[in-house]
């Protein structure tokens, strides 16, 4: 009889050390989905210094035929005439 008690605290003694091992594995998860990486808008923007106008030095739009920047007086990149359709995908700040 002194074995089944053993036994039986043993089997216990199991299921607890289990449960409490395994735990609640979604406790340290988000309540809200969350989109996989390569969903995200960041990755689809095209490289700034293609887009005629923009200033990578202070971030300011500015129209696509100056060579100086209207704001800081730095020099625009130089883009050809076939990436002017990226202009419309762009948003600046200021608009």
């Amino acid at each position: 009889m002194n074995w089944l008690v053993l036994f039986f605290l043993g089997a216990v003694l199991l299921v607890v050390v289990t449960a409490y091992a395994l735990g609640d594995r979604s406790s340290g998860r988000s309540a809200e989905p969350v989109l996989p990486s390569h969903y995200d808008p960041q990755n689809y923007l095209p490289d700034e210094s293609k887009i005629p106008g923009w200033c990578r030095h202070c971030e300011t739009m500015n129209d696509a035929d100056y060579r100086f920047c209207e704001n800081c007086s730095a020099k625009l990149p130089d883009v050809s005439a076939g990436d002017t359709d990226l202009r419309r995908y762009w948003f600046s700040k200021g608009e």
